[in-house]
């Protein structure tokens, strides 16, 4: 089992710049085991596709509604339903904006 000692000193590498794949690699020389390994990088199991676990869909929601409720208004001048979309599209921005700075709290 990796001791505190060790994963403080994995991490600090990684803030380095050191290559995860080489720091793998010298922990498996050094006789831990591939599951030992995979919980310092992973530690709570979390999904490893950063660009996609951290991304805000609220957001996308929101641009989507807004986009939608802005061409209804163009093509339809006083639609209620335009209003409703781009309304709906605010609400859920403002609604995303939150959740984001609650994750980000934690």
């Amino acid at each position: 089992m990796l001791t505190e000692e060790k994963k403080r000193q994995i991490r600090k590498k990684l803030k380095s710049g050191y290559p995860q794949g080489e720091i793998m690699e010298e922990l498996s020389k050094e006789g831990y085991t591939e599951e030992e390994i995979k919980a310092v990088f992973n530690p709570r199991g979390e999904h490893t596709n950063k660009s996609l676990s951290n991304f805000p869909v609220s957001f996308v929601l929101a641009a989507g509604l807004a986009i939608t409720g802005i061409s209804v208004l163009a093509i339809f001048p006083g639609a209620s339903l335009g209003l409703f979309f781009l309304l709906g599209g605010a609400a859920t921005f403002i609604v995303g904006l939150f959740l984001e700075k609650q994750r980000k709290a934690n």
